[in-house]
């Protein structure tokens, strides 16, 4: 649990405790992260930390939250286009801005990428955020109906967990076919998910 005390520090000191943890989980897999030298990083005593947190799960979701509030600010910018991009620009524009906020961020990008093979606190971190991706995808849908650009034959439901457990799918693959491969920048993933918009759009056919 995070404890009030923590929400109740000085903005610096627990800016200063997210910068640690940024530190700390960009360098190590969430396994090997190491609450002493959390504590080292944000000049704490180790009895502050736990007067903060219960455990190295608790501080772990402090940075999660901040990097989701973040992330979300980019995707605004995409959603605050979809009137004119419509369903599948407003959708490839997200993943552009995910791509700015990546640069921007590189500590976050690299989180994510220790984050690979935590295999239950990443299905932690889908039970605690998922609805943001719902949201967004049903205000997307809309868009896609009103422009005529998506089927209304489809039940909605049933075309929401599509698209989202799609995007879940592919980006499981994604990580496990980077695995092993020298990923210097977020823009080494562009060629990946200009396949993955390809399916969303086309489906798997062949055009000819």
């Amino acid at each position: 649990m995070i404890k009030d005390t923590f929400y109740n520090l000085e903005e610096s000191k627990k800016q200063r405790i997210i910068e640690a943890l940024y530190d700390e989980f960009s360098e190590y897999s969430y396994d090997k992260a190491s609450i002493t030298r959390i504590c080292e990083r944000a000049q704490i005593p180790k009895g502050s930390f736990y007067q903060y947190f219960d455990e190295k799960k608790d501080a772990f979701f402090v940075l999660i939250d901040h990097a989701a509030k973040i992330k979300l600010e980019y995707l605004e910018k995409a959603m605050d286009q979809m009137d004119e991009l419509g369903f599948f620009g407003t959708y490839k524009e997200m993943t552009v801005q995910t791509i700015k906020m990546l640069k921007k961020y590189p500590r976050m990008y690299k989180v994510g990428k220790n984050m690979l093979g935590a295999h239950e606190v990443m299905k932690e971190i889908l039970q605690r955020y998922g609805h943001m991706s719902m949201d967004i995808f049903n205000r997307l849908i809309d868009v896609g109906y009103e422009r005529n650009e998506l089927n209304k034959n489809l039940d909605r439901n049933f075309l929401l967990m599509y698209i989202v457990n799609l995007q879940n799918t592919a980006g499981d693959y994604m990580h496990a076919y980077m695995q092993g491969k020298e990923i210097k920048s977020p823009d080494d993933y562009l060629p990946f998910f200009e396949q993955f918009f390809e399916i969303i759009e086309n489906g798997v056919s062949s055009n000819e």
